[in-house]
């Protein structure tokens, strides 16, 4: 799990020291993992670079990119939707933004994406 987390560049993004072993670990050949993205903004810099990143790897796979349309979806959702300020939460967020990661697999032909 700690090798998984360090490959989506989680422990970077929170500024957390690892031992160089588990920086110099390598993914299983076969899954490849875009780096965790994040921001309080719907930085559309940050978004374009994602999203040409998903397309490049759609059109490898021979999938139609446009589905990855989904990210920026995601991402303005979370901006505008997911803290109401009329809304009394159990546990007030710290931080009020989205996060967003990919991952691609050639040889099932499968791109997987998760944004929160």
């Amino acid at each position: 799990m700690r090798r998984l987390l360090s490959g989506l560049g989680f422990f970077k993004l929170l500024r957390v020291k690892l031992p160089r072993r588990t920086q110099r670990e390598d993914f299983v050949e076969e899954v490849a993992v875009l780096r965790m993205i994040s921001s309080t903004e719907l930085d559309q810099e940050l978004l374009q670079t994602t999203m040409m990143q998903l397309s490049s790897v759609a059109e490898i796979l021979d999938q139609d990119p446009s589905v990855y349309g989904a990210l920026v979806e995601a991402a303005y959702n979370a901006k505008l939707h997911a803290y109401p300020d009329d809304h009394e939460f159990e546990f007030p967020a710290l931080i009020r933004g989205w996060w967003a990661t990919a991952s691609w697999n050639p040889v099932e032909g499968c791109v997987k994406f998760l944004g929160v």
